[in-house]
Parts: C-alpha cells; sequence; structure tokens
C-alpha cells in the first residue's frame, strides 16, 4: 500500500476496530442466494469546491487492473464525476484492491469482513466462494482557477488530503461449487460508491 494512503488510513481504521461491526444484506442473484458484507464506510462530505475528478486505482493480487471494471465506471459517471488517468489532477482518489476469490468457511468469512480496511485477509475452510476487497476513497486539495496558489500542487501526499473513508466489502456465495461472479461482486462495490458519491452531502 503507498505510504501516502497507510497515513490517512491506519487512524480510521484503529478508531474503527475499536468500534467494531460488520453489516449484511442479502439478495437472489443469477447464481443463487448471495449476501453481502461490508465493514467501514466511504462517506465523506462532498464538498461543493473540490472538482468532481477523481482517479481510479483498481489492483487485484496479480498487480494493476489492465482495465476497470464497467460496473464501476458507471456508477462514478452516474453521479457527475468526470473521470483522470493522472492523479495530480483529480479531486478525489479511489483505491480499489480485490484481496482474495475462493472458497472459505462462512465463520471465518464474516470475521475477515469485520477485520476491517487493511485487516487479515487469510481465506480457510470450505461451505462457500466469496470475494474480499478493500476501498479508501480520498477527497484532496487539487489546482483550481480559484485558487491560483495552488497552480503548482502536483502530487498526492496525506498534507493535500481533505477527508478519507475506508471500507471493506466482501460478497459471499453459497456452495463449494458456486462460480467466481466478477459482475455482481462489482455491481455491489458500484452501489457503495453511488451512495457516497450523491451530492446530497454537498456543503
Amino acid at each position: 500500500m503507498r505510504a501516502w494512503i497507510k497515513s490517512l488510513v491506519l487512524p480510521a481504521f484503529f478508531v474503527f476496530l475499536a468500534m467494531g461491526g460488520c453489516a449484511r444484506s442479502g439478495e437472489e442473484g443469477p447464481d443463487g442466494s448471495v449476501e453481502k458484507y461490508h465493514s467501514g464506510s466511504l462517506f465523506m462530505s462532498i464538498k461543493r469546491d473540490v472538482p468532481r475528478v477523481i482517479y481510479i486505482d483498481a489492483r487485484d493480487p496479480s498487480g494493476p487492473l489492465s482495465v476497470t471494471p464497467e460496473e464501476i465506471i458507471d456508477a462514478i459517471r452516474s453521479e457527475n464525476f468526470e473521470i483522470t488517468d493522472s492523479p495530480s489532477k483529480a479531486g478525489y482518489i479511489l483505491h480499489i484492491n480485490i484481496i482474495k476469490d475462493g472458497k472459505v468457511d462462512p465463520r471465518v468469512f464474516q470475521d475477515l469482513v469485520r477485520a476491517g480496511y487493511g485487516g487479515e485477509a487469510n481465506f480457510s475452510g470450505s461451505g462457500a466462494r466469496a470475494l474480499l476487497a478493500d476501498m479508501i476513497l480520498v477527497q484532496r486539495n487539487v489546482p483550481t482557477a480559484k485558487r491560483p496558489s495552488r497552480e503548482r500542487l502536483q502530487n498526492i501526499s496525506a498534507r493535500n488530503a481533505l477527508d478519507s473513508g475506508q471500507t471493506r466489502v466482501g460478497l459471499l456465495l453459497e456452495g463449494d461449487d458456486a462460480p467466481a461472479n466478477d459482475r455482481l461482486f462489482y455491481s455491489a462495490l458500484a452501489e457503495e460508491l453511488r451512495n457516497v458519491l450523491t451530492p446530497h452531502s454537498e456543503d
């Protein structure tokens, strides 16, 4: 994990550990019963003077994703955000780390989600197919025409961060033989992002 992300996440992470908690929801998907879990939250105040420009860093265990999932792209654009390939120009930085995909004991999986962002992520046992991801959203200062003093602010260090939120999201599919369902998983991540990026929280 990048050093600037660590410096933003760790204080809030330990506060969350003290609070504990793991939210659960369920629905019927094309491959049967699906249970979604998450701990933590990406929620933050969406400030009017921060450009609605977002940089996405999406990874899986093998490294950076060559293509950002379309569900994530659609969710972000539906909330009137522009996507950039330059983090120095972004008002928001979104880091998505797809940690694990495989068989797991459901009780072990719930504990892993409950551990929160950056926590242990070792699958063990059997009984279900699961996907696990950590996400962080950072809101930051960027150069703007109204603030010419920031014209040369071309970095994403922690000192430029205004706010941040982090969450661990998990998807549980019944049965050891349940197929990996990436589309459903990305849809769950997209739903989380829509809830956060909707402009109802602007100040």
